[in-house]
């Protein structure tokens, strides 16, 4: 197990302030979708030109990534926010209407789901009817020893109807960056995913599939975030990179964020072709992988290989032993 990010030194720096690093760039632009603000043309959309065959239409899916410090003070974690909305054209796609998030836990690490909001939409005699999904009626299901799945369904869902819902997800492994799929069951009008980067972390970044992004941007801002101390003796291995007796402070650090955002429009359905392994080896999907870190006040440090070595025995536990197709949407 790979040692917390943070120096012996650091993990004595308590949050002071729970609050996201303040980022600017990329984040602060125009957002592609707001929760709750349906468009009359979101009611009138249709399926794929020669996609007729579409039981259902993704007409928005977007996500966000953006870095924090964990409550206890002494590592990193990301919290990531989706919002999906989706019009129903059949029946056969009632289905898009249940949504799977896998969650992974693993010794003291885990990912946390928050801020469960959704919203069925019907057009009922001329007259927007709304039902608000019940998140008490949300549940969590045990699929392997790592991997627990938290599943909810859209109420009274409809030909015709517009769904959406949003959540957030707090996770401690800083491994793998977010996934995102672009592609999924469902043809996809615009599929968006931003994620602010701090210095301290590099990442390798895997496009897979043959679709062309729509954009693809990255932007240089500032981050910040307040600590404190609560003082005593020193190692060398503080932010301020000094030595000896310290006394309590308050800290506001500040790094470089490099902001990116990619997206993909008007995005098909991959479907399994003879003679092709799995579908699921082209997906239009962008992946991370850690490669090392750079702390405030020390050198870079490689941690590919522990991860690497980390996700094999995830892997192995039978992390992946369900489908989570649906988990995208």
């Amino acid at each position: 197990m790979i040692t917390p990010l943070l120096t012996l030194a650091a993990r004595r720096w308590a949050l002071l302030l729970p609050a996201l690093l303040a980022t600017t760039g990329a984040l602060a632009q125009t957002e592609p979708i707001k929760l709750g603000k349906t468009d009359p043309l979101d009611f009138k959309a249709e399926s794929f030109v020669g996609d007729s065959a579409a039981a259902a239409v993704v007409l928005c899916d977007y996500g966000t990534t953006r870095f924090r410090v964990n409550s206890d003070g002494n590592s990193f974690q990301f919290e990531t926010e989706r919002i999906t909305r989706i019009k129903i054209l059949k029946k056969a796609g009632y289905d898009a209407a249940t949504v799977l998030v896998p969650l992974y836990h693993r010794n003291n690490s885990e990912e946390r789901l928050s801020a469960l909001r959704g919203t069925t939409y019907n057009m009922v005699g001329g007259q927007l009817q709304k039902t608000k999904l019940d998140i008490s009626k949300a549940f969590v299901e045990d699929r392997t020893a790592n991997l627990r799945v938290r599943k909810f369904t859209l109420p009274d869902v409809r030909e015709g109807a517009v769904i959406e819902y949003a959540y957030t997800v707090t996770s401690d492994f800083l491994v793998n960056l977010q996934d995102w799929s672009f592609q999924g069951p469902y043809p996809v009008r615009w599929s968006e995913y931003r994620a602010a980067i701090p210095e301290y972390f590099d990442y390798k970044m895997l496009m897979q599939g043959y679709l062309p992004l729509a954009l693809s941007t990255r932007e240089e801002g500032n981050g910040q975030y307040t600590v404190h101390t609560a003082g005593g003796f020193t190692d060398g291995g503080n932010f301020r990179g000094g030595s000896g007796r310290e006394a309590a402070s308050n800290d506001v650090l500040t790094g470089r964020v490099t902001n990116y955002r990619w997206a993909m429009k008007d995005v098909p359905v991959l479907r399994d072709e003879p003679y092709t392994t799995t579908a699921d080896d082209y997906v239009a999907r962008l992946d991370f992988e850690l490669a090392g870190t750079r702390m405030p006040g020390q050198a870079y440090r490689p941690v590919l290989d522990t991860w690497e070595k980390i996700n094999s025995e995830l892997l192995a536990s039978e992390t992946l032993g369900c489908s989570l197709a649906a988990a995208a949407f």
